[in-house]
């Protein structure tokens, strides 16, 4: 699988740092969970962001712009064995990523 760069622990914090609330969503008290799904290629770009799941059209285009924002990933790996060797190819590969706002925010 792609990996953000420093692990789970560094995409939990690059959310937290980079989403901002919309104020009509703050204001109105909408939560909910929007759900992305995107590919990490196999040069660790994001490309063709899409939303699965949505809440409201302002907090699904804030998470898609915070996905388009982030850091390059380490990409995903494919092990083989060839000619009686090991070879890791890097691969493009989809990531789902729920994003969870809470009328509380």
């Amino acid at each position: 699988m792609p990996e953000f760069p420093g692990g789970i622990q560094a995409l939990q914090n690059f959310i937290a740092t980079n989403i901002h609330d919309p104020v009509q969503g703050k204001k109105n008290k909408v939560e909910g969970k929007v759900v992305v799904k995107f590919i990490v290629t196999d040069e660790g770009y994001i490309e063709n962001v899409v939303v699965l799941k949505s809440v409201d059209a302002e907090l699904d285009a804030e998470v898609v712009s915070m996905v388009q924002s982030m850091p390059r990933w380490q990409p995903g790996k494919m092990t083989s064995v060839t000619e009686g060797k090991i070879v890791e190819t890097k691969i493009k590969t989809y990531f789902t990523l729920p994003v969870t706002f809470s009328a509380n925010r």
